[in-house]
């Protein structure tokens, strides 16, 4: 997510992440910051973007919602052979039918029934704001405000969706990575050393 306004500027930035640090661009307490201090920063605007997951939508909506046409949802800018539009997702809700019911002739056609009308483009339009769907076709929500349509519009544009890596990885290893983000930043080791440490432990 992003202020509307910010976007050229940070996009096109290809200074590694060291050197922002060094240079002040980050707030002092960087190091140490909780995720509700980071979304509280750029929800004061003393942040220029935030990257987290679809949820932050609602987190807006309800603790400024005054602000919402301030805030835009972007992609991360493209690298390498990865385009923009590809983004980290998954997919944590489903509908599942016992076994007791699918063995059940009549049962489990009323079961199969229900399904499919549960995941239905039209249905599921009904509830889905910005989360990512395996709808064929994407799902089209409407009544939704700037920032939830944003988000949407963003989600109808993804090309291909990769899960994230904290969700492959032991638990030894995500927390091993993710520690020494510090020391990455702080330039004490390399991001390649910080890997490769990460993935001795997994």
């Amino acid at each position: 997510m992003r202020k509307r306004d910010s976007l050229s500027t940070y996009l096109k930035s290809t200074i590694p992440i060291k050197d922002l640090y060094e240079k002040g661009f980050f707030p002092a307490n960087t190091l140490t910051a909780t995720d509700a201090e980071t979304v509280q920063l750029f929800g004061d605007g003393e942040a220029a973007f935030l990257i987290d997951g679809s949820w932050k939508v609602g987190y807006f909506n309800e603790n400024h919602a005054d602000q919402l046409g301030d805030y835009a949802v972007s992609y991360v800018p493209a690298k390498g052979e990865r385009k923009a539009s590809e983004a980290i997702g998954g997919i944590s809700m489903g509908y599942f039918i016992t076994k007791k019911a699918w063995d059940d002739p009549a049962k489990q056609a009323a079961a199969v029934a229900f399904v499919e009308h549960m995941t239905s483009d039209e249905v599921l339009s009904t509830f889905v704001t910005t989360e990512v769907t395996a709808l064929k076709n994407g799902a089209s929500p409407a009544g939704l405000n700037e920032l939830q349509q944003s988000a949407a519009d963003a989600n109808a544009n993804i090309t291909g969706v990769v899960g994230a890596v904290q969700d492959t990885i032991t638990s030894e290893c995500k927390t091993d990575l993710f520690a020494n983000m510090q020391n990455v930043v702080t330039g004490a080791i390399t991001a390649e050393y910080a890997v490769a440490s990460a993935i001795a432990l997994n």
